[in-house]
């Protein structure tokens, strides 16, 4: 399966195998990261859920969706409320990133191949909490 590079250079994983690391995440002893960009390419050349893909898809169209929106909004109705639709629209943008990455961590705990490729291409990261 070839999964795409990370764009930026991530902290590197010291050597855990995956039930080392499902039993450290889970007992809140790790905080893993991914590359966010590298999760959202990721997202679109793996199988996912039906669900998990339509909310990716409904996700992904918000952002340019909100610009014309709050253009709209702003001329006839309040400019205000034109204001919040966009900026609506770019936390709404930003949390859809994050999801993303936080849905890909899911399936690394559940499989153990899907987290070898991660290592193996550095798209994961691990922060041990203190």
């Amino acid at each position: 399966m070839a999964f795409p590079r990370p764009t930026a250079p991530l902290a590197p994983l010291y050597e855990m195998n995956h039930k080392e690391f499902v039993e450290a995440y889970k007992q809140g002893v790790i905080r893993a990261h991914i590359d966010e960009n590298a999760a959202l390419e990721l997202l679109k050349k793996t199988d996912v859920k039906k669900g998990d893909r339509y909310a990716h898809l409904l996700w992904k169209r918000i952002f340019p969706i909100s610009i014309p929106i709050g253009i709209v909004l702003g001329v006839w109705v309040n400019k205000w409320l034109g204001v919040a639709a966009i900026i609506m629209g770019f936390i709404l943008s930003r949390s859809y990133k994050v999801s993303t990455s936080e849905l890909v961590i899911a399936r690394a705990l559940k499989n153990e191949q899907l987290y070898n490729d991660l290592v193996e291409l550095e798209i994961i990261s691990v922060e041990h909490i203190h």
